[in-house]
């Protein structure tokens, strides 16, 4: 969503009136959703991240688009379902791997029959050219777990994960719909690269437009305007995430919280490079 566009679907008691106004829009993605959930399949933006003073607003839930007949849904793995504000996060802040991060190919068999059962994993789909893996089931009936017991210990997924093609397929929405749709599937896996840097506020706002997956444990990074991150002249880009704050990780709510915390903050980014 870009800027230039929030006042498309703010009603005019909620736009905001500038950029660093402590508003957050919202809208409705239509792929990688849970049936019947409150929040299934929602995106949320905050225009320009202003974590001085007021808390956060509540997001305005708008009514979700018409899904098109041949954009069919692709779930994120129902079992068990989790609720928006107990979103699973790994144990312990990624490091990198010992080796550089690959991109490799690999191919996820269904069971015939079953193109509607679970993956094995859980997808935020918040960007547009990337899946990015927030989840990985234990369930040893699913098509990631049996990939992943006979893949060599380098090459299998892992939380952090993005996913860059799916049967040739490169955006998202139609990614998704592959992966709903196909009994096998051809994925090209890219591993992130894991970054650390350090910011100082000083009581000015880190200037960061950041975009999440209501149910998911990242903040990407949708733009970095004046503030405390442009000033200091880190290396952080549109399509970052933050996975992490100050060693802390958890739900994209979580984090948010945390960015409001006193210096320095420690962010650990993850990079689809």
């Amino acid at each position: 969503l870009r800027p230039s566009r929030r006042a498309d679907i703010l009603s005019p008691q909620r736009r905001p009136a500038r950029v660093g106004a402590r508003h957050r829009s919202a809208m409705f993605a239509c792929c990688c959703s849970e049936e019947g959930g409150l929040y299934a399949g929602q995106v949320l933006q905050i225009p320009t991240l202003d974590e001085r003073n007021a808390p956060l607003a509540t997001p305005r839930l708008l009514e979700p688009p018409a899904a098109k007949a041949d954009t069919p849904k692709a779930k994120e793995y129902d079992s068990p379902k989790t609720d928006a504000a107990e979103a699973r996060a790994p144990a312990a802040v990624p490091e990198s791997r010992a080796a550089p991060a690959q991109t490799f190919k690999i191919t996820l068999a269904k069971t015939p029959g079953r193109q509607k059962a679970p993956m094995g994993w859980r997808l935020d789909c918040v960007a547009t050219s990337v899946l990015y893996i927030f989840e990985v089931s234990s369930d040893t009936s699913t098509p990631v777990w049996a990939y992943n017991a006979t893949a060599p210990e380098d090459k299998r997924l892992q939380v952090g994960d993005y996913i860059k093609s799916v049967n040739g397929q490169t955006e998202v929405n139609m990614m998704t719909a592959a992966i709903e749709k196909d009994e096998e599937l051809e994925l090209i896996i890219q591993q992130p690269t894991i970054l650390n840097y350090t910011v100082q506020k000083n009581g000015a706002s880190l200037g960061l437009e950041l975009k999440y997956w209501q149910a998911g444990t990242t903040l990407m990074i949708g733009a970095v305007n004046d503030g405390a991150v442009k000033r200091s002249g880190l290396n952080i880009c549109p399509g970052d995430r933050i996975i992490a704050v100050s060693g802390a990780l958890g739900s994209s709510e979580a984090l948010l919280q945390k960015l409001r915390g006193p210096d320095p903050l420690v962010l650990t980014i993850s990079r689809c490079s």
